[in-house]
């Protein structure tokens, strides 16, 4: 148990030592730095150190009882909520960081991944920024049925959780028809289905954030996700999406 928690503190960045001395004092609630130093096994003077770092990082905090200084943890509750709303400020800038690294190279990034669950890690990707659209061409015939799976399961309520929405375009047949549902608008989504004889799609594009264009082909025998961080890529293909979107709602098609 003990070590499940050490491993879950180290992926909110904790340092090692940190998250021992955060255990052991949450256990024992409030305690002196020489007593923290026995139960940890960390030397004296490390233990002073790391205490005065995780005080000012907001894990522990201070006060004096009878001339000496003890210390307890900060409410696992509320250091969650702190680690929320850091993650929540940082999500917003992504933008400017963006712009940052756009302004210093000046050329599209592209990454390459294989294996579903970096698959899945795409779906993931669109949800970084909260109230945003996704807007996406999809092939829903080939997809892997543990992908199906999760979408379905995992990922359409996390998105719908987020508040964004998903604008989507597809080839009509029989099996897009499951994805196509009366509860669009529950769902945050808007589909648009387009003959198969006009337009076909092998299985995935996502157009998402402010300049990302994911490509993922989802089938068992060909599994594998392209993404590019292009703004002029990205714009392109949101013009072409919204001009079959218009012409398939508003325009001549739907007349």
């Amino acid at each position: 148990m003990q070590s499940d928690l050490h491993s879950s503190l180290l992926e909110i960045w904790f340092k090692d030592k940190e998250a021992i001395i955060y255990l052991v004092v949450l256990e024992l609630w409030w305690a002196s730095a020489a007593t923290i130093a026995r139960v940890s096994w960390i030397k004296r003077i490390t233990t002073y150190s790391i205490i005065q770092n995780m005080i000012i990082k907001n894990y522990l905090k201070e006060i004096e009882k009878n001339n000496v200084k003890i210390f307890s943890v900060i409410d696992p509750e509320i250091l969650l909520k702190e680690f929320e709303k850091k993650s929540s400020k940082f999500r917003d800038l992504l933008p400017e960081f963006s712009l940052l690294t756009d302004n210093r190279w000046n050329k599209p990034k592209v990454e390459y991944f294989e294996w579903i669950e970096w698959i899945k890690s795409m779906y993931d990707d669109t949800l970084l920024i909260e109230g945003t659209v996704l807007k996406a061409f999809m092939w829903t015939q080939n997809m892997d049925l543990d992908l199906v799976e999760y979408f379905y399961s995992t990922y359409v309520p996390k998105r719908v959780k987020r508040n964004i929405k998903a604008f989507v375009i597809l080839p009509s047949s029989d099996l897009t028809q499951k994805y196509v549902s009366s509860s669009d608008k529950e769902l945050l989504k808007e589909t648009i289905t387009i003959s198969h004889e006009t337009f076909f799609i092998a299985d995935e594009i996502n157009l998402y954030g402010w300049d990302k264009v994911s490509f993922a082909m989802y089938s068992p025998d060909e599994m594998f996700w392209i993404l590019v961080k292009s703004k002029k890529l990205h714009d392109t293909l949101v013009w072409i999406f919204d001009h079959l979107r218009w012409i398939y709602t508003d325009g001549w098609m739907s007349k």
